[in-house]
């Protein structure tokens, strides 16, 4: 993300009004994408790696992230008040923290017998 963000922006000559919101915005979706798809990997793993699985069992769990994700950096492109910039903010990190502790507390009840 760090490589291909930067990049994204500079080929396609996309403006950020809010950069400070774009990059927390873009590391809480980070944390929150990589713990949501850790456990649901280890669920489609203990099913004998159905890969078809993950878009089934994916979707419902990272759909919130993307939504907001997608909203927040319409907010930060777009240079949108910064009270509603923050009530995203907190969503996506209170999302980020939601994914995080269900992925820590489930993990070893998915992954051993």
């Amino acid at each position: 993300a760090a490589l291909v963000a930067p990049l994204y922006l500079l080929l396609l000559n996309f403006r950020i009004d809010r950069p400070y919101v774009f990059l927390f915005i873009l590391m809480s979706g980070l944390v929150s994408l990589s713990a949501g798809s850790t456990i649901v990997a280890a669920i489609i793993a203990r099913a004998r790696g159905k890969g078809a699985l993950f878009g089934a069992l994916g979707l419902p769990v990272l759909l919130p992230l993307l939504v907001l994700a997608l909203f927040g950096t319409n907010q930060a492109a777009t240079g949108a008040n910064l009270k509603d910039c923050i009530r995203t903010i907190v969503g996506l990190t209170a999302f980020s923290i939601m994914m995080l502790a269900g992925t820590t507390s489930l993990f070893q009840f998915v992954w051993e017998d």
